[in-house]
């Protein structure tokens, strides 16, 4: 099939390209995996998962400065997105940087009502490509981290509303000021690229219970809780927290705290 030949093309290429193998950061295989159905096939390195477009593949890897992956999707054929291991931002970036930078100014906060602050953010940049390989255009998406305390993280990632986007049947949905903001949970397990799955973790894949993620070190486990929407200006908003204290109710009244920000 055209599709699937030109996405194999495609890993290769972005494999070729890594002069040293390292495992991508887990935030960012939950952010590209996020409610995957996979479909895996996996020859040495070479790994390959079907998905929507909201919720796309992992495949590879972060070179000394830049993260390359490659992504399959429904409408679009892939997508190609890239972004630097170093953060764009040290400190919250203000709207005119943001303007010149990313083309577009999302709402964002500095500090949350809940004590979580601004760490840092990347701007990345994403490439539509058709089932022929042609590019069609490019979207740049900014990824923001937020802490408090030690260990306690979320990110927010924002970007320009692209082609072909579907929600999630599973996902609990609540309208606020016009805007729905959709609250999905789901369980992943980060295995090693060599794993061989249990009779229990297919029928636990087959049943969307789990989903599976290649590439880690070892095997471990994470729940994941996103909340998504996309405001009248056609950018979209992903609030994502991984194995979190936060609840469903925590997490949406953050997302309404972006939406109530001023621009």
């Amino acid at each position: 099939m055209q599709t699937t030949k030109v996405f194999e093309e495609n890993i290769k290429e972005a494999l070729l390209n890594i002069s040293n193998q390292v495992e991508a950061s887990d935030q960012l295989r939950l952010r590209i995996n996020k409610a995957m159905k996979q479909q895996t096939q996996k020859e040495g390195f070479l790994m390959k998962k079907r998905l929507s477009l909201k919720s796309a593949v992992i495949l590879a890897a972060i070179l000394c400065l830049t993260t390359v992956t490659v992504f399959a999707a429904t409408q679009v054929s892939q997508y190609l997105s890239t972004s630097s291991s170093k953060p764009t931002y040290t400190s919250f970036p203000t709207e005119k940087a943001l303007q010149k930078d990313l083309g577009f100014v999302p709402n964002n906060l500095e500090t949350f009502s809940n004590g979580y602050t601004f760490q840092e953010a990347v701007i990345g940049n994403t490439t539509p490509v058709d089932e022929n390989g042609k590019k069609m255009g490019d979207y740049k998406f900014i990824s923001y981290t937020y802490v408090s305390g030690k260990d306690k993280k979320v990110n927010l990632y924002a970007n320009k509303q692209l082609p072909g986007a579907t929600s999630d049947s599973k996902e609990v949905n609540t309208d606020y000021k016009g805007v729905t903001l959709s609250y999905s949970s789901q369980k992943y397990k980060f295995v090693p690229a060599d794993y061989q799955l249990t009779e229990q973790d297919k029928k636990a894949q087959e049943s969307g219970e789990i989903m599976f993620t290649y590439g880690s070190d070892a095997v471990r486990n994470s729940i994941v809780q996103n909340v998504t929407w996309t405001d009248s200006e056609g950018i979209s908003y992903d609030l994502m927290a991984s194995d979190s204290k936060l609840q469903q109710t925590d997490l949406t009244a953050m997302a309404k705290e972006i939406v109530d920000k001023n621009k």
